[in-house]
């Protein structure tokens, strides 16, 4: 199995475990978005970067509604710490029209997973400077200087040999990064009071 494959799997196990405790909780969902609906179309778009082509690549994984005239939310789900701008951006423009976009992060306790989680406005990212650091401490001199704009490591932006060697260490596209500070994530105990707050305070 290769490293992409791997995480694309890992990716939709947490999907599945999200949506399953979200419908215990008397949530009802919804898997949402092209990659869903016309995954072939999807994978046509991987590398467009219009305005429309980003809108359909980064909607949120679901939709989820609860109530006896039900309210909506989008959630997304990350199986790491890190999000992409491009997605981060899209997210941020949902929220604006006053759509309540709700990130949820996944992760490995023994053989359970365990969710934390934010509404997207509200997520916080560590100082890119830092996270580098740690990378050098861990990988010393073979550790590329990743460009940072705007607190967003860059990897795109390194020459053109480093961007190749870093993309087959890290089997990634390089683009534009940073690391969610988990600090800024809630506990999944507090979720449904306080989207249901949310959701009843929402307005048109």
């Amino acid at each position: 199995m290769t490293d992409f494959v791997f995480r694309l799997d890992r990716a939709k196990s947490y999907e599945l475990a999200l949506v399953e405790l979200l419908n215990q909780s008397g949530f009802v969902t919804a898997l949402n978005g092209t990659e869903h609906t016309h995954p072939d179309f999807a994978n046509q778009l991987r590398s467009s970067e219009d305005p429309t082509s980003l809108f359909i690549r980064f909607q949120p994984d679901g939709v989820a509604c609860i109530g006896n005239t039900p309210r909506t939310f989008y959630f997304e789900v990350k199986s790491s710490r890190t999000i992409e701008k491009m997605a981060y951006d899209q997210y941020m423009k949902l929220a604006s029209l006053g759509n309540i976009v709700v990130i949820f992060f996944g992760f490995k306790n023994d053989d359970a997973i365990e969710f934390r989680w934010n509404f997207i406005e509200d997520i916080r990212m560590r100082n890119s400077y830092s996270v580098l650091d740690g990378y050098r401490k861990v990988n010393g001199g073979n550790q590329e200087n990743i460009p940072i704009i705007d607190n967003w490591l860059t990897p795109r932006m390194l020459p053109k040999e480093s961007y190749e060697q870093w993309k087959q260490k890290n089997k990634s596209s390089g683009t534009p990064y940073a690391v969610v500070n988990f600090t800024s994530l809630l506990v999944l105990s507090d979720f449904k009071e306080m989207i249901i707050d949310r959701l009843n305070n929402s307005k048109p």
